[in-house]
């Protein structure tokens, strides 16, 4: 069985009143439901062994591989007008102090290193 990106709840919901999605609306719930990158690409290669409809195919496999090379020009950092931004996300600390990098490696170890949840985005820095 797919295990779909909801919560337990809603998956138990689903399950007791029948409801069955068919795999274009499951596609769907792993593009907008899934939190992270890792897990949206898992849920869908899982997906495409599932699915014999070959226009959805198609799209998951066009889908995959359009995350797979944003993440990869995510990570590298030619340009030295792009930062990253990592900020930990902690219960205790309503406005967290966000650390900056220039590459995403740098920021995911040190992110790693504090221990804590972080978001990480990417931004163009620009001097007026």
């Amino acid at each position: 069985m797919f295990k779909l990106p909801v919560s337990d709840y809603v998956a138990d919901y689903y399950k007791k009143r029948g409801i069955e999605f068919t795999y274009r609306q499951q596609a769907r719930l792993c593009w907008t439901g899934a939190s992270l990158l890792k897990e949206q690409l898992e849920l869908l290669r899982e997906l495409l062994t599932l699915s014999d409809d070959t226009d959805l195919n198609a799209e998951i496999r066009e889908r995959i591989t359009f995350e797979e090379e944003s993440l990869k020009y995510f990570m590298t950092n030619n340009n030295p007008a792009i930062i990253y931004i990592l900020t930990p996300i902690s219960d205790d600390d309503d406005d967290p102090e966000p650390e900056y990098f220039s590459q995403a490696e740098n920021a995911i170890a040190y992110g790693k290193a504090i221990g804590e949840a972080f978001s990480l985005e990417k931004r163009y820095f620009y001097c007026l």
